[in-house]
């Protein structure tokens, strides 16, 4: 036990360190887009934190909220990396006239992450058509059928795995980033089917553990096929998975487009994640729909993933929440349950499980 329980925190910390990583990257790319806008070439070095922020408030009106919100956190990650080293600074030194110059340095850092951590999304562009505003969050059987049917015949390289990806997708809702470090767990009962997924965003506290564990046990063989098969094809290595998921996202891109060209909403890889959540408020509870998308709070699926409206559910829908995994029952324990407290304090707002229609 104790063995798992640091492999587990070495690879959470593994994930936070990317994302330091990710934010200083994103940061000084802000940074040097800023200086190349407004210093002369031989000032671009000279650009201060205060007038970065004031340049990075001034661009908020020309991206969206989701965008502003990156640009913000990887801005404040540095920026505060950034103080941390002046405060040492000021704390290891002795000469008065130095200390002087290090406070008024480290003030004037801090007043410009002041103003950085107090700007909301105000003013933001409400849409953009390169943003999830664009991408579908229905994605039906049919669908999935015609991508696979397209990437044979243009004859990608990449239709065998795009295949075996959407299927996997739709069948265990992981996001993209999360394939990587799955694990196919064997042992026990060779009809069921056990993944161990690493919760993307265990290391800021939004799920509700470092991994979920999914038990299939009403897959049909070719899809059970088709997971570990992906699965395998994912992990074989890791340096390359991010650039076969790009791959694949690319692909998916071009052939939506060449489908349904005149489609508003266009399917993506995510767009897979946004069904499995929907299916899965049709069988579980708001608890264990978090448990099984790796979510800390009951409240996360409801508010920000697609869902069936009230009404018949078509044969189809029916049959896929069937094949639906089981939630942890331990893991759904540690979910924060806002929303059922909710619903268990308002009984007739509860929704039942045969309240779906086959819309978004």
């Amino acid at each position: 036990m104790a063995t798992r329980t640091n492999a587990l925190s070495q690879e959470c910390r593994a994930r936070q360190s990317e994302t330091e990583e990710a934010y200083a990257k994103r940061a000084r790319e802000l940074l040097k887009r800023c200086a190349a806008e407004i210093a002369q070439p031989e000032q671009r070095q000279a650009v201060s934190w205060s007038e970065f922020v004031a340049w990075l408030l001034a661009l908020r009106p020309s991206v969206v909220a989701n965008s502003w919100q990156q640009y913000k956190s990887a801005s404040c990650f540095l920026l505060e990396r950034d103080i941390d080293r002046w405060t040492a600074a000021l704390a290891g030194s002795r000469d008065p006239g130095e200390m002087q110059k290090l406070a008024s340095k480290l003030d004037k850092r801090q007043s410009a992450l002041r103003r950085l951590q107090a700007a909301g999304t105000q003013g933001c562009l409400p849409t953009s058509q390169k943003t999830s505003s664009c991408k579908a969050k229905r994605f039906s059987e049919s669908d999935l059928r015609d991508i696979v049917a397209e990437a044979k015949r243009i004859r990608s390289r990449y239709a065998g795995d795009l295949a075996d990806c959407l299927i996997a997708a739709k069948r265990c809702g992981l996001r993209p980033t999360e394939w990587a470090g799955t694990r196919l767990i064997t042992g026990g009962d060779p009809a069921v089917l056990v993944l161990r997924v690493p919760n993307a965003k265990f290391d800021n506290l939004r799920s509700h553990g470092p991994t979920r564990t999914l038990t299939f046990d009403s897959l049909p063989v070719s899809e059970r096929q088709a997971i570990e098969r992906w699965v395998a094809r994912i992990t074989r290595n890791a340096a390359e998975a991010p650039r076969l998921i790009k791959a694949l996202s690319d692909r998916l891109y071009g052939i939506t487009r060449t489908l349904w060209p005149r489609r508003k909403k266009q399917i993506a890889l995510y767009s897979a994640r946004h069904e499995f959540s929907a299916l899965a408020k049709l069988r579980y509870s708001p608890a264990e729909v978090a448990a099984l998308m790796g979510h800390a709070s009951d409240v996360t699926a409801t508010d920000h993933y697609g869902r069936y409206r009230s009404g018949t559910l078509p044969p189809e829908v029916e049959a896929l929440r069937d094949r639906l995994p089981k939630p942890d029952p331990g893991e759904t324990l540690r979910v924060r349950r806002k929303l059922s407290a909710k619903l268990d304090r308002l009984p007739g707002l509860r929704e039942g499980p045969a309240a779906a229609h086959s819309g978004f």
